[in-house]
């Protein structure tokens, strides 16, 4: 089994629990709609986030070596059948898994954010404000995306950190 197809699978995985995540959150987007029908502004907004979280759950689904390929460029190339992967190889593989996985978590609780805040920040909306705990919150999922996109994006020095880490410099 080569990285690339590892990841393939894991991005299937991440596309079902996102899937499952924002049909999970579909009742309260709808209830949104209905309690704000006197704001269009507000409904289109809620639609073109659902729309968008599925068309991302649609390309993870059908395009998962594509995916993969991008995030693994330099695995791309045929693997030798002499040369087994490396423990670092796969370490790299884990790392991005877990950053899809904060990704996947992180990215529809950040479209939470950005409606509660659209809603909270209207001109006909008596709440102007966010409390201090809705500010902690919302400060703890932009740092749960950049933490995610920085294990997805930098995988390879990451894991070669950790390598470098747990070995102490001993075996490559």
């Amino acid at each position: 089994m080569t990285p690339i197809q590892v990841v393939a699978v894991c991005l299937r995985f991440l596309a079902v629990i996102w899937l499952l995540h924002t049909l999970n959150h579909a009742y309260g987007a709808i209830w949104y709609v209905r309690l704000q029908s006197g704001m269009p502004e507000i409904s289109w907004m809620i639609w073109i986030q659902a729309a968008l979280q599925l068309v991302i759950c649609a390309m993870l689904w059908f395009f998962p070596i594509t995916i993969a390929s991008r995030l693994l460029p330099s695995y791309s190339k045929p693997p030798d059948s002499q040369n087994p992967p490396r423990l670092q190889e796969w370490q790299t593989l884990g790392v991005i898994c877990i950053g899809l996985w904060a990704l996947s978590r992180a990215v529809p609780d950040l479209v939470y954010w950005v409606t509660s805040m659209g809603m909270a920040f209207d001109g006909d909306s008596p709440r102007g404000e966010l409390a201090p705990d809705e500010k902690a919150r919302f400060m703890a999922t932009l740092a749960q995306i950049a933490i995610g996109a920085w294990l997805v994006l930098g995988a390879k020095g990451v894991a070669a950190i950790l390598f470098k880490i747990r070995t102490a410099g001993v075996a490559k």
